[in-house]
C-alpha cells in the first residue's frame, strides 16, 4: 500500500479576501440563540481555492445571502451542498 502525503495549500488570495469581507460583514446577532453565525472558523477549512463554511442553522439563510453576493464579487462560486445549488 503506498502512502499518499497531504499537503494543504494556504488559502489563495481571492479566498482570504472573500473571508476577511466575509467575516467583517457578518456579525454576531445578539437576537440569536449562538449570537455567533458559525459553527467553525470560517478559516478552519479554507485552502487553495476552497473555503468549506459551516453555519449555524438559525442564521444560514441570512450568511447564505452576503456568501453568494461576495463571492460573486470576488470571482468565487458559492454552492450550498445541502439545497444542492449555487448561491447567487
Amino acid at each position: 500500500m503506498q502512502v499518499v502525503e497531504q499537503v494543504e495549500a494556504p488559502p489563495s488570495a481571492a479566498i482570504e479576501s472573500f473571508l476577511d469581507d466575509l467575516t467583517a460583514q457578518v456579525a454576531e446577532d445578539p437576537d440569536s440563540r449562538s449570537g455567533d453565525p458559525w459553527a467553525g472558523s470560517p478559516w478552519d477549512d479554507a485552502v487553495g481555492d476552497v473555503a468549506v463554511l459551516s453555519l449555524r442553522e438559525d442564521r444560514a439563510g441570512a450568511v447564505l445571502a452576503v456568501c453568494g453576493r461576495l463571492a460573486a464579487a470576488h470571482g468565487l462560486v458559492c454552492y450550498d451542498p445541502q439545497a444542492g445549488t449555487l448561491v447567487r
